[in-house]
Order: structure tokens, then C-alpha cells, then sequence
């Protein structure tokens, strides 16, 4: 996302291609993207939450996209955690790109396993085996 990029995201919209504007870190520079004719905004949470509150930047450029009614979508990137990840579908993104390790901090939560460990326990107790299939 720069300024010659801004000028490539018009021309490539007047060839008819389909837009993804990268390496954002402001929801500014994202909202131009959008006024160009971006179809997908990629800004890179993590690496704005050095210059700030990306998290906090992303939530607003979601908000000032819809407040104008523009149908650009925003497909946020570069995560470092499962709350980050939370906060931005809790406000309505429309897509995320996450590394494995946060979608794995996002399954397995410790209550999960007790729980599971309880009702496999469960079913051995009341039909002598631990597994559906016999």
C-alpha cells in the first residue's frame, strides 16, 4: 500500500482484475485502497501493533468501510494471538489468514480436554469400552 499502488489498484480495477491491497499498517492507507477500488484489504495486525493499537485500527477501518457502504472486505493478516484473532471477528471482519499455531491456541482449550477425558471415561464406565466402534 502506497502511493504508486494506489495509482496500480485503479488501473488494474479498469482492466477488470480483482484487487487485494497489502501490507497495510494504518486504516487510513487501507481506506484509500478502498476509495481506488480495492476489493480486499490485507493490513497486518501484529506488525501495526508496533507503530500502535492495530487490533484497535483494524476495528476501525471495518467501521468507517461500513459507515460509507462500501463493499470492500477486509481479510486481515500477520496475527500473533487468539485474542487478536477474537477481537476483530467479534467486530465483524470478513476474513482472517492465520498461522497454524494461533489456530491451534484456538481449539485447544484445557476445558476441552477435561471435559472430553471425563465423557470418554463416562462411556467406558457404562458400555466397558472407550471407542463408538467395537
Amino acid at each position: 500500500m502506497t502511493r504508486t499502488g494506489l495509482r496500480v489498484i485503479k488501473a488494474a480495477k479498469a482492466e477488470g482484475l480483482g484487487v487485494l491491497a497489502t501490507a497495510i499498517y494504518s486504516a487510513d492507507e487501507a481506506f484509500l485502497a478502498a476509495l481506488n477500488g480495492a476489493d480486499y484489504l490485507a493490513p497486518y495486525v501484529n506488525r501495526m501493533c508496533n507503530y500502535g493499537d492495530g487490533v484497535g485500527q483494524v476495528v476501525d477501518l471495518i467501521r468507517m468501510l461500513a459507515a460509507q457502504g462500501m463493499d470492500t472486505k477486509v481479510m486481515a493478516a500477520s496475527f500473533k494471538n487468539v485474542e487478536q484473532v477474537h477481537e476483530l471477528i467479534a467486530a465483524g471482519i470478513q476474513a482472517v489468514t492465520v498461522q497454524l499455531p494461533v489456530v491451534h491456541a484456538m481449539i485447544d482449550h484445557p476445558g476441552t480436554e477435561i471435559a472430553v477425558a471425563e465423557f470418554t471415561e463416562n462411556w467406558g464406565n457404562a458400555y466397558g469400552r472407550t471407542t463408538l466402534l467395537a
